[in-house]
């Protein structure tokens, strides 16, 4: 008898631990610019999964973007900004439910191009 207890106490820990958790999924999560500076105006899709009901709100780096009363699993705002950001999802109390990085990447370097050869090579 001890010996099915045993089994069953077993299954339940195993089934607790495998709680579904809150996530999202942000796409993309870079921008490409020509030149470093250029504004980014880029559409994202972010997905949610088992958020419980409440009020979120989407800033980027701090400056608030949308809230919403219930969020959709798929959502499709639209940011903009010049240099790398945090995007965090916040709840209703302003305590951060998830953040993610957006970068900028820039088809130009910055510095111009590189010399290969030095200028008094005379090869």
């Amino acid at each position: 008898m001890l010996k099915g207890l045993g089994w069953l106490f077993l299954l339940l820990i195993s089934v607790k631990s495998q709680a579904i958790e809150p996530n999202w999924q942000v796409l993309p999560d870079t921008c490409v610019v020509e030149n470093a500076g250029d504004l980014c105006d880029m559409s994202l899709t972010i997905v949610t999964q088992h958020l419980p009901a409440g009020v979120y709100c989407l800033t980027l780096s701090g400056k608030q973007l949308d809230c919403v009363d219930s969020i959709n699993p798929l959502w499709h705002p639209t940011v903009h900004f010049r240099q790398t950001a945090q995007l965090a999802l916040l709840d209703s109390n302003n305590n951060i439910v998830f953040t993610t990085v957006l970068k900028i990447k820039t088809l130009q370097s910055a510095q111009g191009r590189r010399r290969i050869r030095s200028p008094w090579s005379i090869f």
